[in-house]
This record gives structure tokens, C-alpha cells and sequence, in this order.
């Protein structure tokens, strides 16, 4: 449960940061400031520069928002450090990273809500994971429908990257 309560922590922290990224940018799109990207105020040093170009209530609120992304990595950073703590000599964890595309947090992660105890076999982690297709049966006749969605949703929307990762890298192309 507590790797459970860190990787929703984290997600969280990371969805705040994302949240005031955005909001950052809106206030420069209002003032007319369509240069800058969302990538370039990921950054500290980009955050600083950007706001000369503002004054008034609209410098104030974006000073605010760069205190707030602050303390969100400040969180974040502490969150990862707990997370490389608790993988630490975690075997099952080490196996998961030498998949291709998959890094530690995918590992930390996947291993956190995928316990090996907990399912018999791969249908029933893929089932729970929600990657399964829908059935339509009506008599004779049975379709397949996209996947279910059913179950963890970050769980699985960082598989999916990973297997993105996977097919992009060398080693994941076979």
C-alpha cells in the first residue's frame, strides 16, 4: 500500500505542475504572448525570463504560479527520492527495468499495483489492467470492440508509453 499511496502522490504533484504550467501559459496567450511554449516554462530559467514580460496583476500572478511550480518540483524531486528508496534491492523491480522502454518509475509503478501474488496468470493482469477488448455476444455471434478501460488508468497509460519507448528503440525492434 505504500508504494500505491507514493506513485498517487506523484501523479498528483505531477498533474499540480502541469495544471500551473498551463495556467502560465494562458496568462501569456491573454497578454498577447504567443511566442512561448508550454516546454520552454517546464523550466525554471524559462519561467524567470518569461515573466519580465509581464507587470501589474499579471506579473504578480505569475510569480505566484512560479513559486507554486517550485514547490511542486521541490515535491516531486522528494517523492522520486522516496521511490528510488523503496526500489532499492527490490529484485522484481530490476527485472521490470531491463525491459526495453521501461525506466524506473514504470517499474516502481507497475510493481506497486501489480503484485505477482495477486493474479494467476497474464489474462487475469491484463483484465485488471483494463487491456482487454470488449465482447459483444448475441446469439451466434460475437464481436471484439476496442479495449476496456476498465481498471487502473495511469497504470496503464504508462504501459503504453513504455511500449511506445519499446518499438522506437533498437533494442525493440525485432
Amino acid at each position: 500500500m505504500k508504494r500505491r499511496k507514493l506513485t498517487a502522490a506523484y501523479r498528483r504533484e505531477q498533474g499540480n505542475r502541469n495544471r500551473a504550467i498551463n495556467r502560465l501559459h494562458a496568462l501569456l496567450v491573454s497578454r498577447g504572448i504567443t511566442t512561448v511554449v508550454k516546454k520552454y516554462l517546464a523550466k525554471a530559467a524559462g519561467r524567470a525570463e518569461m515573466a519580465q514580460a509581464l507587470d501589474g496583476l499579471e506579473r504578480e500572478e505569475a510569480e505566484y504560479l512560479m513559486d507554486c511550480l517550485g514547490l511542486y518540483e521541490k515535491r516531486l524531486a522528494a517523492l522520486e527520492g522516496q521511490m528510488n528508496e523503496e526500489a532499492a534491492g527490490d529484485e522484481e523491480i530490476e527485472r521490470l527495468k531491463t525491459v526495453p522502454g521501461v525506466g524506473p518509475k514504470v517499474a516502481f509503478t507497475f510493481a506497486a499495483h501489480v503484485a505477482a501474488d495477486r493474479f494467476e496468470n497474464a489474462g487475469q493482469v491484463s483484465n485488471y489492467l483494463g487491456l482487454v477488448p470488449k465482447v459483444y455476444m448475441s446469439g451466434d455471434t460475437v464481436r471484439y470492440g476496442r479495449i476496456t478501460k476498465r481498471g487502473n488508468g495511469y497504470v496503464r497509460a504508462l504501459l503504453v508509453q513504455a511500449a511506445w519507448a519499446a518499438v522506437r528503440s533498437k533494442n525493440g525492434e525485432r
